[in-house]
């Protein structure tokens, strides 16, 4: 549905004013060249009475394949899937010769499914000189499959703890109450795992944790990034309040070697180091804030130990 039958739509039945709204919830899936509503969701909005618009079109079918995809795939996918949530965009191969008996072989094929399916729309081709190879930028196309990658990446979580051991968590992280948080983490990070197999790369195991954990944030209140340069060096995961006066927050995960001889104790000790030495705060400080919190993340397989400091 164009968007000159959806303002016609919209008029006729006195919603003239819901214009904008209906785009950022239903707008921006691609037929040919042509950037469509989803007919489905736009005339169940009318139907609905409902003076606001909610999800329709993905409440009609099972997500489970898609949520499979996700949750089994590896720390890069969850990793890319934090980045699409933050309105960003990725690069990925994308080859329509891909059938469903081949999605689950590798993470690239997870994108095609995505894709092809209306969870991300394609922003443009990306040229590659001298390749065959087809490259699309792609994004979450709309508020209503916003919405399902939050409520599908929460809802993990909250099967594993209870709703009110998960906010007082994400809670103690936020206020720097880090012994709070690290009781909780830790016995959440046991029985949660399963979610999260990554091969045994315990680093990035628990980074893709976390930020499955962040994605229920507000995104008015917090800005999440990972893996981006401040300093002298890249961060793991950083907390950025919108509000200057709010705790800036930068976590440091670190794998406890066992050749080392070191303890757990040893290995924050080397987290703090490293963020200390590439001066992970510079960014948080180049935006105003004053309040910031280092925390580091000693990582054993399923045993972990949390300690924060202000700086």
């Amino acid at each position: 549905m164009e968007e000159s039958e959806v303002k016609e739509i919209l008029d006729y039945y006195g919603k003239k004013d819901k214009l904008d709204i209906v785009k950022r919830w239903y707008n921006g899936y691609l037929f040919g060249e042509t950037t469509i509503y989803n007919p489905w969701s736009l005339l169940n909005y009318i139907d609905s009475g409902v003076s606001e618009p909610k999800p329709f079109w993905i409440n009609t079918a099972s997500n489970d394949i898609v949520k499979d995809l996700i949750k089994r795939g590896g720390s890069s996918i969850k990793e890319d899937m934090e980045m699409l949530m933050n309105g960003e965009e990725i690069i990925k191969e994308i080859d329509s010769s891909i059938v469903m008996t081949e999605i689950e072989r590798s993470s690239n094929s997870v994108w095609n499914f995505l894709m092809f399916s209306g969870y991300l729309k394609p922003v443009e081709q990306v040229k590659n000189p001298g390749s065959n190879r087809i490259f699309y930028s792609l994004k979450i196309p709309n508020t209503e499959v916003m919405y399902l990658f939050e409520t599908m990446i929460t809802s993990w979580f909250r099967e594993t703890i209870r709703e009110d051991e998960y906010d007082v968590m994400l809670k103690s992280l936020l206020n720097g109450e880090f012994k709070l948080f690290n009781k909780i983490f830790s016995n959440y990070c046991v029985s949660a795992f399963s979610y999260f197999d990554t091969a045994g790369e315990s680093e990035k195991t628990y980074h893709a944790f976390v930020l499955g954990m962040l994605i229920s944030l507000p995104k008015d209140k917090y800005i999440i990034r990972s893996n981006r340069e401040s300093g002298y060096g890249r961060y793991d995961v950083m907390i950025i309040p919108r509000d200057v006066k709010g705790n800036g927050i930068i976590i440091e995960f670190k794998r406890f070697d066992k050749d080392d001889e070191e303890t757990l104790k040893d290995t924050i000790g080397d987290a703090f180091n490293q963020m200390e030495e590439k001066n992970y705060r510079q960014e948080l400080l180049d935006l105003g804030i004053e309040s910031i919190y280092e925390v580091a993340i000693a990582v054993d397989g399923k045993r972990s130990l949390v300690e924060g400091r202000k700086v």
